[in-house]
């Protein structure tokens, strides 16, 4: 089956094929780049973190030090891009190598991939408590013969408790007491 593409430029236009329009064109009174302002914003993290984008070599370590393609992250870099979601997790992890504290949601709604209303709230992320839940049915869920099930439960129940007693005495974020670092 041949796929033929019509492509109708406007009268008047200077550009005759559709190859030489540009997709970008800074400084002309055509659309701005889709993704400036995710743009400048990554152009100001990097430099934080050490590598200078408009320097020769800059994007190339970046993209090195983030495991991602060259030109892949100048056309972000740029602004003419969304970069991919596997870009945006390898800057993740250079920005974030190079002292700079960004985390992948923040990069997702800044790149326009996800909208802040999007994402998950702390509070969606909040377990029940084990007491809202059935653990008798979760037991059958799990395929455990009903007169194992207690067992289960017992266990279940068991563990819950040293976790609570864990969290309330051990210090979110205090290396100093075990306690789980709030930062990743």
């Amino acid at each position: 089956m041949l796929c033929v593409h019509i492509i109708k430029i406007g009268e008047g236009s200077r550009y005759h094929q559709p190859w030489e329009r540009p997709h970008i064109n800074p400084g002309s009174d055509m659309d701005e780049a889709p993704y400036a302002e995710f743009a400048s914003w990554l152009r100001e993290l990097a430099a934080a973190a050490g590598y200078d984008t408009q320097a020769r070599g800059g994007t190339s370590a970046l993209a090195k030090a983030a495991g991602v393609d060259r030109g892949q992250l100048s056309r972000a870099l740029s602004g003419a891009v969304q970069p991919s979601i596997d870009t945006q997790r390898g800057l993740v992890r250079a920005l974030n190598a190079g002292g700079v504290k960004v985390d992948m949601p923040e990069m997702l709604v800044r790149s326009q991939t996800v909208k802040p209303e999007d994402l998950p709230t702390p509070q969606d992320s909040i377990p029940p408590a084990v007491e809202d839940i059935d653990l008798y049915a979760l037991a059958r869920a799990f395929d455990i013969p009903p007169e194992r099930a207690h067992l289960f439960v017992r266990s279940v129940e068991s563990q819950a408790k040293v976790f609570a007693d864990d969290q309330n005495s051990t210090s979110i974020g205090d290396p100093q007491t075990g306690g789980l670092s709030a930062e990743r």
